[in-house]
């Protein structure tokens, strides 16, 4: 005899959907826009030309996200050089922030003319011994996920909302994909 289904109530079957479904649904969330082979978010349209804040409430904020991401990716990039070992693991992180990279630096430059983008950002210092990277590296994609995370609640622009959130889960998620370098695989028990 098979129980009454309560209206409502969720199915095995429809649950085990669900949970099948949400890291598929994270992973496209958090790579959406990335690169050309993704789900595309929404582009970043230039902000309204103008010389007045009010004319470009969120110019800071993508000129800030700018900077982060750049730092980021001069860092990424830096740890890639010296440490052999760790460049085919963080080619997809590089790969990552220049998408990010490219995508504020085109609304920048749309932005205006009399607001130049930013100078590249400097990479962050990091030990050159490959555990301090590799953690140097998860605590800086966490404080880049962190103001990320501020810029798109503080944003005017839906839009920008939107895309800096994307980013912010997009280097949360890198931070767990590095920290994994450090990890030992375990072995599988008998």
């Amino acid at each position: 005899m098979s129980p009454e289904r309560l209206p409502g109530r969720l199915s095995r079957r429809a649950l085990g959907a669900g949970v099948l479904a949400t890291p598929a649904a994270l992973a496209v969330l958090t790579t959406a826009g990335c690169d050309s082979g993704g789900v595309d978010l929404p582009s970043l349209p230039g902000l309204p030309a103008g010389n007045e804040d009010q004319d470009q409430p969120d110019l800071d904020q993508v000129q800030d996200a700018l900077r982060g991401e750049q730092a980021m990716l001069a860092t990424v990039q830096q740890v890639r050089r010296r440490q052999r070992s760790m460049r085919k693991a963080l080619g997809a992180t590089a790969a990552v922030h220049q998408a990010h990279v490219d995508l504020l630096q085109s609304a920048v430059e749309g932005a205006s003319s009399a607001s130049p983008a930013p100078p590249p950002s400097s990479a962050h210092k990091l030990s050159s011994d490959p555990a301090k990277a590799v953690a140097g590296l998860v605590t800086l994609e966490r404080k880049l996920s962190a103001a990320h995370a501020g810029t798109a609640l503080s944003s005017r622009s839906g839009v920008l909302a939107r895309v800096v959130a994307a980013m912010s889960a997009a280097a949360a998620q890198q931070a767990v994909v590095i920290g994994r370098l450090s990890t030992p695989a375990k072995e599988p028990s008998r």
